[in-house]
């Protein structure tokens, strides 16, 4: 059952960047600790929190005073799981997938500091290998006799075929191994792998400190094993060529926000991947909470139709709402998406319908949106953050401005746990 929810009064809350002065406070009395708010230090200015859709709001108010408290609670529940699991800094469980505003993976980090305690939380799900320009802050990998496929091109051939996040990697030789490193202090770790080859088709991970797990394929589809008790770096190797490797999900029963970014991504690119798949990546990770986030590359794409666009995402959130029913999902609406022309910003004139959509979307499954294009408002929008150095001049923000935005979602999601 999806969700609806009332107008909340959100308080502006914020952990900052840049060096502003926080201090630890007693919050209201759902307990949570609140970072104090220094707006003379925050450049972008003041956070705005989520913007929650009329319809829902009208929707929650009619319903306000013959709701039972049970059916509130159970509402709310989700909600109420990951406000413990953020109490606690431990165990939150976190999927974020996008394009290439989620690619750098400095919204993604941003969101692991501000959410767990120094280094105590783990990686979740990344890509086989990086695609060119990708990146994950967590964890590297280096490939041997590996071919890199993307979902984001129509052409590859293997349409309907890619597994979770969209990115898998080809063995060109018998023997194709990969290294994961991680800057995490990782020990006795779990790591599970999707793999797709012929029957028989055998894959092993060896951890640095010598334990060894070996897995034969059973079918021509993607499957998963977990090789447990791995210490970082890890081996993996594929010992047939033309076998693959798809997601790996790293595991540390401590929370994790994983980032599964592709630049240039559309929303329709979940007609590119296995469904099935995906879905199995889905109920074996159990994610508290899913953030979409799309429509830059729509609104360039030369294609967008809202009805096109309104279609593709409802049939993701459809999807991943019932392979996932534990997990609360997030929109996020994308940042200005403009260009400078001889020093003029010019919108793009898609955008503003990229919104209304993503708008309508929201209040038809009752879904709260963080919307970083009103979010950039506070600090002079696209042109300001231009100058304090938070944006490009095109449609992406700074590594800088990235983090701000996840600073800016935090405190956010912090204010509507809060008022709940």
């Amino acid at each position: 059952m999806f969700r609806k929810f009332q107008l909340l009064l959100v308080s502006v809350l914020a952990l900052s960047l840049f060096g502003c002065g926080t201090t630890e406070t007693a919050g209201s009395s759902q307990g949570l600790l609140l970072a104090g708010y220094d707006a003379d230090c925050c450049i972008a200015g003041e956070p705005k929190g989520f913007v929650i859709p009329k319809a829902i709001t009208e929707s929650r108010q009619k319903r306000a005073d013959t709701v039972a408290e049970e059916e509130e609670l159970e509402e709310f529940s989700g909600f109420l799981n990951i406000s413990r699991k953020i109490r606690d800094r431990h165990g939150l469980r976190i999927s974020v997938i996008g394009d290439s505003h989620i690619a750098a993976d400095f919204f993604t980090d941003k969101l692991r500091k501000l959410s767990f305690a120094d280094n105590s939380y783990g990686v979740g799900g990344v890509f086989p290998l990086q695609p060119k320009y990708h990146q994950n802050v967590v964890i590297t990998s280096q490939g041997n006799g590996f071919e890199v496929i993307s979902s984001r091109f129509s052409d590859t051939g293997y349409n309907g075929e890619f597994p979770a996040g969209g990115v898998m990697a080809k063995a060109q030789k018998d023997g194709a191994s990969i290294v994961y490193r991680s800057s995490l202090p990782l020990k006795d770790t779990q790591a599970t792998f999707w793999v797709r080859g012929k029957p028989g088709d055998s894959f092993t991970v060896t951890g640095s400190h010598g334990v060894k797990s070996s897995y034969s394929v059973k079918t021509d589809k993607w499957e998963h094993f977990t090789a447990s008790g791995m210490k970082f770096p890890v081996t993996f190797r594929a010992q047939n060529s033309g076998s693959f490797i798809g997601t790996v999900f790293v595991d540390t029963n401590t929370g994790y926000v994983d980032s599964f970014g592709i630049n240039g991504a559309q929303v329709n690119i979940f007609k590119r991947w296995n469904l099935p798949a995906f879905g199995d990546y889905l109920k074996f990770t159990k994610p508290d909470l899913v953030l979409l986030e799309y429509g830059a590359n729509d609104a360039l794409s030369g294609s967008f139709t809202e009805k096109g666009f309104e279609k593709d995402y409802l049939s993701a959130i459809d999807f991943i709402s019932s392979n996932a029913p534990g997990a609360e999902i997030i929109l996020m609406s994308p940042p200005t998406v403009a260009k400078f022309t001889q020093g003029i910003m010019k919108v793009y004139p898609e955008f503003d319908s990229i919104r209304k959509v993503i708008e309508k979307v929201a209040d038809e499954r009752g879904l709260l949106i963080f919307d970083m294009h009103d979010e950039m408002t506070r600090g002079g929008g696209k042109a300001g953050w231009v100058r304090l150095g938070l944006s490009k001049r095109d449609v992406h923000l700074t590594k800088d401005g990235y983090y701000t935005m996840g600073s800016y979602f935090y405190s956010a999601l912090i204010s509507f746990l809060n008022e709940i």
